[in-house]
Order: structure tokens, then C-alpha cells, then sequence
């Protein structure tokens, strides 16, 4: 009898366990498919498209296309509009690109410590999402410093980053730069959303802060995160043009 319990005891691990790494399984080759982390939104009626980054307002744009289309839609949190259904595709076919093709971008210094305070610090539900794969072992060990956060993303390549921290030039080379019509910076969508909104008729833009503080992020920098950072982020710096925001936290950090 002993040897029974024994026996099923051992069946319903070894099921666990198999259940376990098969989900590990798919999560890898998940992270290993770029197309997973690409994310166009279609308005096919206004011919408009737009590419999804991560920390880049995504989500205040995303809420614009869905009280454009329905006007009596609220969101009861942040975190609402990620649930409904706008058209989504993970890439575009020969007959989106005679739509309209935007994305946003952002200064990747500033993104990196958005990423860090939304999900490492403000997000208690991070021990339960996709970003464990990446940090568990740190969180189970207590608070992770952004020195760790740092170290940690930019050992990871590209092909395997979270869509919260992948480099954003990296997305657009996959997505195929020549494909869109705008690419448009994040510290100047005051300026340039209206005048989409106005052609393509679209509701106002309300730019939500899921990160809840204006702290100043430059303050997260020591010479040495920059130093990785910028060895990470090379290609978002010089070639989406943030060099001076770059020149500017090497400004701060000599005055210290």
C-alpha cells in the first residue's frame, strides 16, 4: 500500500513538473519570436496604422483609438484599454501600406527608468507576469536596485528582451523602417498627435502616466549604468537622434 502512495506521489510530481517546463517551453520560444513583440493597431475604415512601443504613451494612444471608436467607452483603470479589442496583427501585408503608418519613440534613457519604476516598483503583480522569466531569482532575494535592473537587461539580447526594455530601433528594423510613413518622438506628441488626430478624425489624446511620479529620471543614472545603457541603447541614441539627451546626462553627472 505504501508502495502505491509512493508510486502516485511520483506520477502527480513528474506531471508538475512536465507541466512546468512545458510552460517554460512556450514562454522561450515565444521570447525568441520578434513578431510577438510587435504590435500594429488598425483603424481600416481611416487607413490608419500605428506601431505599439512599449513605454512610449502606447497606452494613452491605444485609449484615443478606442473612444474614437466608441465614444461612450471609459476606461475604469490604466490598464483597461489592453483588454479590448482594437485590430491587432503582429506584421503588415502588402495592402496596409498604402495606409498611414506611425509609431512613436522615446529618449531610451528615460524609457529604461519608466520600465523600472512601472514594473519593478510600482507593479507589485511583477512576481506573477512575463517578467519573472527574467528577474525572479533577484525579486525572491528582495527589491532590485536599478544598478541590478541595468546590469541584468543589458546581458540579454535583443532577440530575447521583454517588449518593456527592447530596444526600439531594433523593433522598427524588424517591422521594416521603410514601411512607415512618421516616425514621430514621444517629447513632442503635443505638437505632432493633434495634427494626426485632425486628418484621421480621431478623439483627443490624454496622456496617462502609469508610472505616477515626475521624478526626475536623470537622478537614476551613475556613470556607469550610462556607460551600459548607452552600449545597449547605441543604435535608439544615434540613429532616432537622442545623442544630446545623452550629452546632457554626462553634463549632470560631471557637476556632481
Amino acid at each position: 500500500m505504501l508502495t502505491s502512495i509512493r508510486k502516485y506521489k511520483f506520477i502527480d510530481f513528474s506531471l508538475k513538473t512536465m507541466w512546468r517546463f512545458r510552460k517554460r517551453f512556450i514562454n522561450f520560444f515565444n521570447l525568441l519570436s520578434i513578431s510577438k513583440k510587435l504590435e500594429f493597431y488598425k483603424l481600416p475604415d481611416r487607413k490608419l496604422i500605428y506601431l505599439s512601443i512599449s513605454k512610449v504613451a502606447g497606452t494613452s494612444i491605444k485609449t484615443c483609438f478606442a473612444q474614437t471608436l466608441n465614444p461612450e467607452w471609459e476606461a475604469e483603470n490604466l490598464y483597461d484599454v489592453h483588454r479590448i479589442s482594437l485590430k491587432k496583427v503582429n506584421k503588415l501585408n502588402k495592402n496596409d501600406l498604402d495606409n498611414y503608418i506611425f509609431v512613436y519613440v522615446r529618449n531610451p534613457f528615460s524609457r529604461l527608468v519608466s520600465c523600472y519604476k512601472s514594473k519593478l516598483i510600482v507593479d507589485k503583480t511583477i512576481k506573477v507576469n512575463d517578467f519573472k522569466f527574467y528577474f525572479n531569482k533577484k525579486i525572491r532575494n528582495g527589491n532590485i536596485s536599478f544598478e541590478e535592473f541595468v546590469d541584468i537587461i543589458c546581458h540579454i539580447p535583443n532577440r530575447l528582451c521583454d517588449r518593456h526594455f527592447v530596444p526600439q530601433y531594433y523593433l522598427l528594423k524588424k517591422a521594416g523602417l521603410r514601411h512607415f510613413s512618421s516616425i514621430l518622438k514621444l517629447e513632442s506628441i503635443e505638437e505632432s498627435f493633434p495634427i494626426i488626430a485632425k486628418k484621421y478624425n480621431l478623439k483627443q489624446l490624454q496622456l496617462l502616466n502609469p508610472s505616477g511620479s515626475n521624478e526626475n529620471w536623470i537622478n537614476y543614472y551613475t556613470a556607469e549604468t550610462l556607460r551600459k545603457v548607452m552600449k545597449k541603447y547605441k543604435n535608439d541614441v544615434l540613429k532616432l537622434y537622442y545623442i544630446e539627451e545623452y550629452n546632457d546626462i554626462l553634463d549632470s553627472l560631471k557637476s556632481l
